[in-house]
Order: structure tokens, then sequence, then C-alpha cells
């Protein structure tokens, strides 16, 4: 059962491609090497706002619950992720990061 994993970050205006590009070129590179596969990056209302914050929306997918927890375990102690989020903390004005599984009825 794959699982989701969702990064909600909401971006002051003018700085959508400014966050885009720390993800491109600071986290995706070594993502897939923690288990994690970009699903793609979308934004939320579909176009970028000019007076209020713009939801970033950036979709992975992990194998399964182990994989969420090896994940974990390899950026803990990874000093290359803090800086990431560090940088990424000093632009954004929230973020959150949800899983999701599939509901399976019993």
């Amino acid at each position: 059962m794959s699982i989701q994993l969702i990064y909600e970050l909401a971006v002051p205006p003018t700085r959508i491609d400014e966050v885009h590009r720390l993800f491109a070129d600071h986290y995706l590179p070594a993502a897939s090497e923690r288990g994690m596969a970009f699903e793609g990056a979308y934004i939320s209302p579909p176009i970028e706002l000019d007076d209020a914050p713009t939801t970033l929306v950036m979709r992975f997918t992990l194998p399964d619950a182990n994989a969420v927890w090896a994940m974990k375990r390899k950026v803990t102690d990874s000093v290359e992720v803090a800086e990431f989020w560090r940088r990424v903390d000093a632009i954004v004005v929230s973020r959150q990061r949800r899983f999701l599984a599939p509901y399976e009825q019993k």
C-alpha cells in the first residue's frame, strides 16, 4: 500500500518560484535516495496571488509504511535537510506535512 507525502507551504506573494527552486535544487535530488518518488507540484488557488499567500503543494509517494520510517531515519540527523528547511522557513508563512494512506473498508 503506497503512502502519499504531502507538503503544503503558504508562500508569500511573488515567492513561489523561489521556493519551488529550493525544492528542485536542494530537496528533490536526494529524495529518491530516501525512497520518495516526486509526483508533482501544485498551487492553490490555481493562480499565484499577488495580495495573499498562495499554497504550494509538493506531492511524493513512498512504497509503504516501512519506507516512511526509513525516510524519517535518514532525514533526522541530516544537516543538509535541516538547512533546506531553515531556508524554506525563512520564506514561507507556514508549512505542514501530511502522510496519507488509502482507506480500506473492512
